[in-house]
């Protein structure tokens, strides 16, 4: 999907690629102009009618809705005569995994072996509050195209292959990779500040224990994030909306521990922990959902011997906040995890 129509964060730093083609998306959200018959007529509704008249019309886009929709018509039209090794799409955006189908059925790429990855599942996603049985159907049906489904969880792979056993045999998983190393030195050794950066609504992630810790231990703090939770600034903690890439990198640079909350259930493993893990910083690891999936999530992550682990909860968050100012660390060493790297993670998948 190209740029255009969007807000582009320029502090962002993408890799060089030599073929880039894009397609354009809607140019708005609102609903284009339809004509049924010889004439339009402009209708004005208010209120619930209005609402209902634009769900009514979305209806017609199908489950990927009416941007993806129309930027699906606009990209299936992109041709090659060449013959790829491997062709991989990714989602989310799920409809890119239904762009590829389009392309393969319609002979417009041609390829050996075609690979999925899911970084989120989509009918089993924390975030899909509605239409699980549609969204669970057309992901069955995604499913059995590709010659291979990737995940970014081992959790997210045990809970897929039980929702969908008929493809269990393709799946399998891998780590996300980072985007690039950072190791800028931590620049407050005495008086620690700490940051958490990423969205905590209390459907998926309960940041709470960790609030209450960081007041308890008189710790610095930064939290830059949207969230449904009722958290204050107050003298030590610094409690701020999601910021952009430029102000955010600003505040991570000033943190000397990053703080990483798993989600409350699911398994799935949000992206920013390997991003983290290309830092020389150490790195809280709150762990939470069920115990077995804190039991996997443990033992996978422990073996790089790279972050310091915790239950979500204020005694256990309070004690490893203690530990990490006293630097006691035992065998955690704070360096880059080469498995991690872009080149590592291209290796194992291909």
């Amino acid at each position: 999907m190209s740029e255009k129509g969007s807000v582009v964060d320029k502090s962002i730093k993408l890799p060089y690629v030599s073929n880039w083609f894009t397609f354009d998306p809607p140019y708005h959200n609102n609903i284009p102009v339809t004509t049924v018959g010889s004439s339009a007529k402009k209708i004005d509704v208010r209120g619930t009618s209005r609402n209902f008249f634009k769900q009514f019309i979305l209806n017609f886009y199908g489950i990927y809705g009416h941007t993806a929709s129309i930027w699906v018509h606009r990209a299936r039209k992109f041709k090659s005569d060449k013959k790829y090794d491997m062709v991989i799409s990714l989602a989310t955006p799920y409809v890119s995994h239904y762009l590829t189908y389009l392309l393969i059925r319609s002979g417009h790429i041609k390829y050996d072996k075609w690979i999925q990855i899911w970084e989120d599942p989509w009918a089993l996603d924390l975030y899909n509050t509605k239409k699980k049985k549609k969204q669970w159907e057309e992901e069955n049906r995604l499913l059995s195209y590709p010659d291979k489904v990737v995940y970014s969880s081992p959790l997210t792979l045990k809970y897929q292959r039980k929702a969908f056993p008929k493809h269990m045999e393709k799946m399998t998983w891998h780590t996300l990779p980072y985007y690039y190393k950072n190791e800028t030195t931590s620049v407050n050794k005495v008086d620690k500040v700490y940051g958490y950066y990423g969205d905590y609504y209390s459907f998926s992630r309960n940041l709470k224990p960790f609030y209450d810790a960081a007041k308890q231990t008189n710790i610095n703090v930064k939290i830059y994030g949207n969230s449904d939770l009722n958290i204050s600034t107050t003298k030590l903690i610094d409690v701020k909306p999601r910021v952009g890439l430029e102000k955010l990198s600003e505040a991570e640079d000033k943190t000397d521990v990053l703080v990483f909350l798993c989600n409350l259930r699911g398994g799935q493993i949000p992206g920013k922990l390997y991003q983290y893990s290309a830092t020389n910083k150490p790195i809280l690891f709150i762990l939470d959902g069920t115990i077995e999936e804190m039991k996997i999530l443990k033992k996978y992550f422990s073996q790089f011997n790279r972050y310091f682990f915790c239950n979500n909860d204020i005694n256990s968050i309070s004690a490893a906040i203690m530990h990490i100012n006293a630097n006691e660390l035992g065998s955690i060493k704070n360096y880059p995890v080469d498995e991690f790297s872009p080149e590592s993670t291209m290796k194992a998948l291909l």
